[in-house]
């Protein structure tokens, strides 16, 4: 399967091309979905969440069967055609994206650096820690996301997701990196910061997350949390061995009830 953000760039690409596509719903027209998903070289259901995820930040407009539905907002529903139109802005942001992605090969599709950034960031990080300047990591995994994905769909989940990350990036802002390191794990580096200092920055999260996702993210009917592992380091170890530690951390903290921060040095 093709990396996402080649799916997406190209289906920005031909959204500016073209000013507008046509792609069928997922009843009747199931054949017709496949064939514009063989176009972009993904599967039916990452294609349609990508749409979807459009259509909820009012970058594209979707019409059902065209021009006989006109004006009303739609995603992918009985056996319709939706119509995509560009709008200005949503011109101006996804070529924004696409610009960063094709500058940055290191972003991932929801705008967190990569999985195999982490990797090569930890790997470089180690070896400049040391007691005067410890590297504190953090890894957090959402809570029960698994129910959210089953009950209220992908789109949702996506959205939960993103406003999750967002929420992360702009907690840490530039104390350190923020990474997605699988799914709905994230991996945050904090070079210089002492584990107490890490502690407090993940306690902070953890409320936030708490208190503002489920508001945010209206169809949730309860909040959404993270359980997070803290720990730091002043001397050089392999990256399976850090990972290792800092997961099991994270996971003492879904053992002990989610919603909750473990630390150890």
């Amino acid at each position: 399967m093709r990396d996402p953000r080649l799916v997406e760039i190209d289906f920005l690409m031909d959204l500016e091309r073209e000013e507008q596509l046509t792609i069928r719903g997922t009843g009747a027209a199931h054949n017709d979905a496949e064939g514009a998903t063989r176009l972009y070289g993904t599967d039916p259901q990452r294609f349609r969440d990508m749409v979807h995820g459009l259509l909820r930040g009012e970058l594209i407009n979707g019409f059902l069967d065209g021009d006989r539905y006109a004006g009303q907002r739609n995603g992918f529903t009985g056996d319709g055609e939706m119509l995509v139109l560009m709008t200005h802005a949503g011109r101006v942001h996804l070529w924004n994206i696409r610009d960063e992605l094709l500058r940055n090969p290191d972003l991932e599709p929801f705008g967190l650096r990569s999985a195999a950034a982490w990797d090569r960031d930890l790997f470089v990080k180690l070896r400049w820690a040391t007691p005067e300047a410890p590297l504190s990591v953090m890894f957090l995994d959402l809570d029960n996301f698994g129910v959210v994905n089953k009950k209220h769909g992908h789109p949702i989940g996506n959205a939960v997701l993103r406003l999750v990350f967002q929420l992360v990036s702009n907690v840490v802002g530039t104390r350190g990196t923020v990474y997605r390191c699988g799914g709905e794990e994230v991996g945050v580096l904090l070079p210089s910061a002492t584990l107490e200092e890490a502690k407090g920055l993940a306690e902070e999260l953890r409320l936030l997350v708490e208190r503002e996702v489920h508001v945010r993210v209206e169809t949730l009917e309860a909040p959404q949390t993270v359980s997070i592992g803290v720990t730091s380091f002043v001397d050089l170890l392999e990256n399976d061995a850090v990972l290792a530690k800092v997961d099991k951390l994270m996971r003492a903290a879904k053992i002990g009830g989610k919603n909750r921060v473990e630390a150890a040095a």
